[in-house]
């Protein structure tokens, strides 16, 4: 028995196969256990995989990911995110769509005071929610759960007909900061000590009736502890696997470090006492994908307490709807970090660093280190403010003009220093960050014919990376043409 590591085992014996020539040959029986039984990195990340063949991946947000996608809401006016094509968490307002039910089941959804009044009405629902106690009607609460579950059955057996995948359905709060304050809500909240015991129960019952059949036993049905309902509660326990969402976290340190943390950890202390657990964090700004995030080093460490913590699916969402083009800021080391932590938790970051920097930027490897290191100390000076995902981080209070100035000439170095097409173009990535700062932010430190040529030669290397959405929309108002070039003269 040859030991690999602590977690891999590798048995080698003998087998003779018979041929002309009656060669004895090795038998390998391969033994891998993973820390995470799913993980994910960043669901944009299929250029990056097939670029670099790192094979970190257990799912994809493809049409192979472990997720069961459903299809959006048809409804007339409805435009909003609940109408994607393609949707694979916040599915309970999908599930059971206001603009269906609502005229016939007004209790099945949730209220702003007390019992009377409710969330403002289409064209779009995007700020509703359920009820999860159907106001405290038995009747009206049964019917909620079995059209809930049939509706998820159905779509089950839609998509898989015959061949029957394993696939987790995550039934979950819809996308808003909203919550239900009916009576019933919260007297459950009073006695669980949370919001998310109504969750809880409901999606107990849901799965309850969903697996009343064997036919779904490859089906698994999760939830989510999200925004208003993210509380962990007391004296209930889910029968299904909870993913730990903490959208308000500070990702520049780890969810662990209760210093700036403590209710993210709190999170995953409390919930491992209720659930099994997934996990959904964050790595990018979801405000502006040209600048940089500081989580390296911070989200390595978060990975190891999840594996501490025994979560089953780890995925961190980044810049999840810009798969087809070149990220900058490093964007493409953190991604590798996730991976190598997530296959192996107790990995060494700096020495993952070294290996990535040399084979990534090849011979302009010290330089884009030394861009790197002065990055992360920049932005570890950044005042706690700006930490948040959504954070307006595109200030001169945070960017140093020289500074930015000197992050482009290095790249411009190494890549003079390199042969290699592909390594170039990893390099010339990089340096988008500093040249969209420069030209964003310190316009006014030029004459109007350099800031004119600093410009458009950014436009020239942005669009030979395909670079064209800026943020968490795929609206073409976020559309750098439109956002940048337009205002800039450089295009009408």
């Amino acid at each position: 028995m040859l030991t690999a590591s602590n977690k891999t085992k590798i048995a080698i014996t003998t087998n003779t196969v018979t041929d002309k020539n009656n060669v004895i040959m090795p038998v390998f029986d391969f033994n891998s256990k993973t820390y995470f039984k799913y993980r994910k990195c960043d669901a944009g990340d299929s250029s990056f995989i097939n670029r670099y063949a790192e094979g970190y991946n257990m799912v994809d947000y493809s049409s192979s990911d472990i997720n069961m996608s459903v299809p959006g809401v048809d409804f007339p006016g409805e435009n909003s995110w609940l109408s994607q094509s393609d949707m694979r968490t916040h599915l309970t307002t999908v599930f059971i769509y206001p603009g269906h039910y609502y005229s016939t089941h007004p209790k099945w959804f949730a209220t702003k005071n007390g019992n009377t009044g409710t969330y403002s009405n289409g064209p779009s629902y995007v700020d509703w929610q359920l009820c999860f106690t159907a106001h405290g009607d038995t009747s009206e609460y049964n019917a909620m759960v079995n059209e809930t579950a049939t509706k998820i059955k159905n779509e089950y057996d839609r998509q898989f007909p015959t061949n029957r995948p394993t696939k987790i359905l995550e039934l979950t709060v819809a996308d808003n900061d909203n919550r239900c304050n009916c009576s019933a809500c919260k007297a459950m909240e009073a006695q669980y000590g949370s919001l998310a015991a109504t969750l809880i129960k409901f999606v107990n019952d849901v799965n309850s009736k969903v697996h009343s059949s064997s036919a779904y036993d490859n089906l698994e049905i999760g939830t989510s502890a999200y925004l208003q309902y993210e509380k962990p509660p007391v004296g209930i326990t889910s029968d299904v696997a909870v993913r730990i969402a903490p959208i308000r976290a500070n990702y520049f340190h780890s969810i662990d470090d209760r210093e700036y943390n403590e209710d993210a950890y709190q999170m995953f202390e409390g919930w491992s006492k209720v659930a099994r657990l997934h996990s959904w964090l964050y790595e990018t700004n979801f405000e502006n994908y040209l600048l940089p995030f500081n989580s390296f080093e911070s989200i390595t460490k978060s990975i190891k307490y999840m594996s501490q913590k025994n979560v089953e699916y780890a995925y961190i969402e980044g810049q999840h709807n810009v798969a087809d083009q070149r990220r900058t800021g490093f964007t493409d080391l953190k991604v590798y970090l996730d991976g190598k932590f997530m296959h192996n938790p107790d990995s060494d970051y700096n020495e993952l660093l070294d290996r990535y920097f040399l084979n990534y930027f090849g011979e302009g490897h010290e330089k884009m280190r030394t861009f790197f290191d002065e990055l992360v100390n920049r932005m570890n000076q950044f005042d706690t403010s700006y930490t948040p995902i959504s954070a307006g981080i595109n200030t001169k209070r945070i960017w140093n003009k020289d500074e930015l100035e000197k992050w482009v000439s290095l790249c411009k170095e190494a890549i003079d220093l390199v042969s290699n097409p592909i390594i170039k173009e990893n390099i010339l990535a990089e340096s988008i960050f500093p040249q969209f700062a420069l030209c964003s932010l310190f316009g006014s430190s030029y004459s109007s014919n350099v800031i004119y040529a600093m410009r458009q030669s950014f436009k020239n290397d942005a669009d030979s990376l395909g670079i064209n959405m800026t943020k968490d929309s795929s609206s073409i108002a976020n559309t750098i043409r439109e956002k940048y070039y337009k205002p800039w003269g450089l295009v009408s």
